[in-house]
C-alpha cells in the first residue's frame, strides 16, 4: 500500500493506493459507423491504461486492445480483458478509462478512429464494494 500526503497537516489530505485486479468482459460492438466511404471492416477497442495513472507513470504502462473482430458494423468480440493496476482506494479519487474503438482496413492497416467511450473505474469499484 503507498500513500501520499500534501502539505497539509490533515489526515484528510491523505491519498491511499492499492494494488486491483481488474477485468472487463467485452462483449461485442453495436451499429458503429464508420467516417469515410468504406464501410467497417474488423472493429476493435483499446483500453487506455494511461489514463488511469498519473502522467509521470504513463511511460511504464501500455494501453490493452482486443483482437479485431469479425467482419461487419455489429461484431461480437466475446473476450476478456484484464490486468492489475494500482488505484486509489478511496472511490471518488479514481479516474475514468478512456476507450478508443478503431476499423483495421486494407489487410490489415490500422484505419481510422470510429468512436470513444469511457469506464468509470470509481464508480465500478463503490459499486462492488
Amino acid at each position: 500500500m503507498m500513500g501520499i500526503r500534501g502539505n497539509k497537516s490533515d489526515h484528510d489530505a491523505v491519498v491511499t493506493f492499492d494494488e486491483y485486479n481488474i477485468e472487463i468482459s467485452v462483449l461485442g460492438l453495436r451499429s458503429l459507423q464508420s467516417s469515410g466511404i468504406l464501410p467497417v471492416k474488423k472493429a476493435y477497442i483499446q483500453f487506455g491504461l494511461k489514463t488511469l495513472v498519473p502522467p509521470i507513470s504513463g511511460a511504464i504502462v501500455d494501453d490493452l486492445s482486443t483482437v479485431p473482430g469479425p467482419f461487419g458494423s455489429d461484431p461480437t468480440l466475446n473476450t476478456v480483458v484484464s490486468f492489475k493496476m494500482i488505484l486509489p482506494e478511496e472511490y471518488k479519487y479514481a479516474p475514468s478509462m478512456a476507450c478508443r474503438v478503431y476499423d483495421k482496413i486494407f489487410t490489415g492497416f490500422d484505419g481510422t478512429l470510429l468512436g470513444v467511450f469511457t469506464i468509470p473505474v470509481g464508480e465500478i469499484m463503490h459499486e462492488q464494494s
